[in-house]
C-alpha cells in the first residue's frame, strides 16, 4: 500500500470512531435516557415547548404548581440533572432538587406579565426564595417591588418561606448593587410591608437604590440627580416618604464632582446645598458627603495649605459640627488611622491647627489628626506625623517634629504617634517601622500607651515585638525631653 493510500485510511478510520463515540454518546444509554426524557416532559400537561440544544423548557400558561412540581421533578431526575431550566412567562428556574416551593414560585411570578420586567431569574437559596428581577426602565424598580411582592404575599402556598426579591436593571448594577431590595419572613406582617411599598412606588417614580427590611422599615434609600438645580424637588418627594429614623441619601452632579447629601424626616436640602458653595468658595475642590442636619461634612483641598481656609468657612456654616478635610497625599501608613492624609475636628480646631501642622509637612511628613484613633477602646484623639517615604525612621529629627508638635497645642491629651524603631523582616521588601503613640498634653510629659507597625511588607511577628521595647524607650525620652 502506497503512503498516501495508508494515510487516506488512517484519515477515514478516525472519522468512523469519531462518528461511532459520537453515536455512542446519542444513541447509547444516556442518549436514549435523554430523547426519552425530552419526549416525556414534551407529553406532560402544562408543557408548551422542549428545546432540547438550549436545555429549556417552556411552560404554558395556567400551568398548575402541582403540574409545574412534576415537571421539574422529572427534569432533575434525567441524566443532564441540574443543566435543565424551566421557564414560565419571563419567570425561569433551574430543575433542582425539592422543587415543590421552586414550582409554587415558577407559577407565581410567571403569572406577572408587565412590559417593563425583561426577565425573573428564581433560585432557591435553602433558606430563602430569591427573585432576581430585570427591568426595562430604572424607574420602575419600586413599582416592579411592589406588584410583585403583593403577588407573592397573595400566594399562601409560599407563606411557609423566606423570600427576597431584588429589582435591578435600567442602568443598575447587575451584581444588584444599584437595586430595589425587598424581604419577608414567615413572621412577617405582609400587610405593613404592602403598604409601605405601594407609598413608596408613588412617590419615588425614579431610579432608586431600595432595601426594605422585613419589618417594612427602610435599611437603604439612595438616588441621584444630575444638576443641582432638581435636587430640592427630588429630595422631597424621598423626604415626604421617611419615617422617623430613617435616613436617606442623594447624590448631586456628575463625577467626580458629585456630593453625597445625607437626610432625614423633616430635613431640608437647600442649606447643605448653600454650605457646599461656600466650602468651594474658600478652596475645596470636592465636598464629598454632608448631612443636612449640618453636623458632619467630609471635603477635600488640594493642597494641606488650603485647609485653613476651608476649615474658618465652615465656622460660619456652624461651628459644632466635625469636618473632615483630606488632600491628595500618598501614605504607606496601614496601621491604626490608616487613610488619606487628613484632618478631623470642629471647624475652629481645623483652622487654627492647619498651618501649624503644614509646617511639619514641609519637613517631609504626612499629617494626620482626628478625633477617635480607630484600634484604641476608648475615645482617643490623635496626631501621627509619618515621615515619607513609607515612613523612614529618622532620629535625628525626633526631637525638631516633637517640639512643633506641642507648638501646635491641644486640650487635655492625645496620643501622638511617633516612627521611633525600624524592624527588618529578613528578606526584600520586608521592612517596616514601629509607630509608639504616646498620651500627653501638649505641654507635659508623655507614656506610651501603645505601639503599632506599618506593616510594610510581611508582618513578622518575632522580629517587630522585639523592636517594640526600643521604640518605647527612644520615643518616650525624645518627647519628654522637648519639656
Amino acid at each position: 500500500m502506497t503512503r498516501g493510500r495508508w494515510f487516506a485510511v488512517v484519515a477515514v478510520a478516525v472519522l468512523i470512531a469519531g462518528a461511532v463515540a459520537g453515536g455512542v454518546r446519542w444513541w447509547g444509554s444516556d442518549g436514549q435516557a435523554e430523547r426519552r426524557l425530552q419526549g416525556e416532559v414534551a407529553q406532560m400537561p402544562g408543557v408548551r415547548d422542549v428545546d432540547a440544544d438550549g436545555k429549556r423548557v417552556v411552560l404554558a400558561d395556567g400551568i398548575t404548581v402541582e403540574q409545574a412540581a412534576k415537571v421539574l421533578e422529572r427534569l432533575n431526575a434525567g441524566p443532564a440533572r441540574g443543566r435543565w431550566v424551566a421557564r414560565l412567562g419571563v419567570a425561569e428556574v433551574e430543575a433542582l432538587p425539592g422543587s415543590r416551593d421552586t414550582a409554587a414560585a415558577l407559577v407565581t411570578y410567571g403569572a406577572l406579565r408587565d412590559a417593563e420586567v425583561e426577565r425573573i431569574e428564581l433560585r432557591d437559596r435553602s433558606l430563602q426564595l430569591q427573585a432576581r428581577v430585570t427591568v426595562a426602565d430604572a424607574s420602575a424598580r419600586v413599582g416592579i417591588a411592589q406588584k410583585l411582592f403583593a403577588l407573592v404575599a397573595a400566594d399562601q402556598s409560599l407563606a411557609r418561606r423566606s423570600w427576597e426579591i431584588l429589582v435591578n436593571g435600567g442602568g443598575a448594577d447587575s451584581a444588584g448593587g444599584d437595586a430595589v431590595w425587598v424581604r419577608r419572613s414567615p413572621l412577617d406582617d405582609p400587610d405593613k410591608t404592602a403598604t409601605r411599598l405601594g407609598r413608596l412606588a408613588e412617590a419615588l417614580r425614579m431610579p432608586v437604590t431600595l432595601e426594605v427590611g422585613r419589618d417594612g422599615r427602610i435599611s437603604d434609600l439612595r438616588t441621584s440627580v444630575g444638576d443641582e438645580r432638581e435636587a430640592p424637588a427630588v429630595w422631597s418627594a424621598v423626604e415626604s416618604i421617611l419615617e422617623k429614623d430613617e435616613v436617606a441619601r442623594i447624590e448631586v452632579g456628575e463625577d467626580p464632582d458629585a456630593v453625597t447629601y445625607s437626610g432625614a424626616e423633616g430635613q431640608r436640602i437647600e442649606p447643605a446645598l448653600a454650605a457646599v458653595r461656600s466650602l468651594r468658595g474658600a478652596g475645596a475642590t470636592a465636598v464629598i458627603e454632608i448631612d443636612m442636619g449640618l453636623t458632619e461634612i467630609t471635603a477635600e483641598t488640594a493642597t494641606l495649605s488650603d485647609v485653613g481656609a476651608v476649615g474658618a468657612a465652615a465656622v460660619e456654616i456652624d461651628p459644632q459640627l466635625e469636618l473632615a478635610v483630606t488632600w491628595p497625599e500618598p501614605v504607606e501608613w496601614y496601621g491604626d488611622s490608616a487613610g488619606p492624609a487628613h484632618i478631623v475636628d470642629r471647624p475652629s480646631e481645623v483652622a487654627r491647627v492647619a498651618p501649624r501642622l503644614a509646617e511639619i509637612a514641609k519637613l517631609g511628613y504626612v499629617i494626620l489628626w482626628g478625633p477617635d484613633l480607630v484600634g484604641v477602646d476608648k475615645r482617643r484623639p490623635y496626631v501621627l506625623a509619618y515621615p515619607k517615604p513609607e515612613g523612614s525612621f529618622r532620629p535625628d529629627e525626633l526631637r525638631k517634629v516633637m517640639t512643633l508638635l506641642r507648638g501646635v497645642g491641644w486640650q487635655d491629651t492625645r496620643l501622638v504617634g511617633l516612627v521611633s524603631a525600624p524592624y527588618d523582616c529578613g528578606g526584600e521588601d520586608e521592612t517596616g517601622t514601629i509607630v509608639a503613640w504616646i498620651r500627653s498634653t501638649a505641654t507635659g510629659r508623655g507614656v506610651v500607651e501603645k505601639t503599632d507597625f506599618s506593616r510594610h511588607g510581611v508582618a513578622c511577628a518575632e522580629q517587630i515585638d522585639a523592636a517594640r521595647p526600643e521604640a518605647e524607650k527612644t520615643a518616650t525620652e525624645a518627647w519628654n525631653s522637648t519639656v
